[in-house]
């Protein structure tokens, strides 16, 4: 029975975010457009969510009709990290990912963290273990957080649902580089690609 939501979830999740993609066990490849998705942020001071974010806040194209009354300046890319709260190596990776975005994050780079949670996990429970990990770690990127459906993410991470996972979208939306498991860890890849998109600044 597991298995078998498990796999409707798979299911749903592409004719809901990915109609026209093909998601296997890796999930969308490099080369691929971004498939938008909305998430609220975690707030350290009420240790609450609140504002949706969009992928598209920040690079690609905002679907028509898209309402967004505080519009996020335009970044040339997209650092995305997939991450569980669980995972030691992704903990691990954080405080790479944070130097990164004091490096970069001024220079129209923009980082984001996606807790990604599994279905038998209490959401409230998950929230404040996230919060302390923030705080602990000091993470100032922000780091997204649903409380009902970890969906969006095994678009990107595929069947497999590979923890941690990084994936870097260029100004236009387009997957740039997507890294998997312990070849997250390979923080001057994630560097390289970075000034690459900056056009070797």
């Amino acid at each position: 029975m597991k298995f078998l939501s498990f796999s409707l979830l798979l299911v749903l999740s592409c004719f809901a975010y990915a109609a026209d993609k093909t998601l296997d066990a890796e999930g969308l490849p490099e080369g691929s457009k971004l498939v938008d998705f909305g998430m609220r942020t975690v707030d350290l001071e009420s240790g609450k969510l609140k504002g949706l974010v969009w992928l598209t806040d920040f690079v690609g194209v905002p679907p028509a009709g898209k309402s967004n009354s505080t519009p996020a300046p335009r970044k040339k890319a997209l650092v995305m990290n997939f991450y569980a709260n669980w995972c030691k190596p992704c903990l691990a990776e954080m405080p790479h990912l944070q130097k990164l975005h004091e490096k970069y994050g001024q220079k129209e780079v923009q980082f984001i963290g996606v807790n990604f949670r599994n279905e038998n996990e209490n959401p409230d429970a998950v929230l404040a273990e996230t919060v302390k990990i923030m705080k602990e770690k000091k993470i100032a990127y922000p780091i997204l957080f649903d409380r009902f459906t970890s969906r969006n993410q095994l678009v990107y991470m595929g069947s497999k649902a590979i923890l941690p996972t990084v994936v870097i979208f260029d100004a236009n939306g387009a997957i740039v580089k997507k890294l998997q498991g312990e070849k997250t860890q390979n923080i001057g890849e994630i560097e390289k690609v970075i000034d690459k998109l900056l056009g070797g600044k």
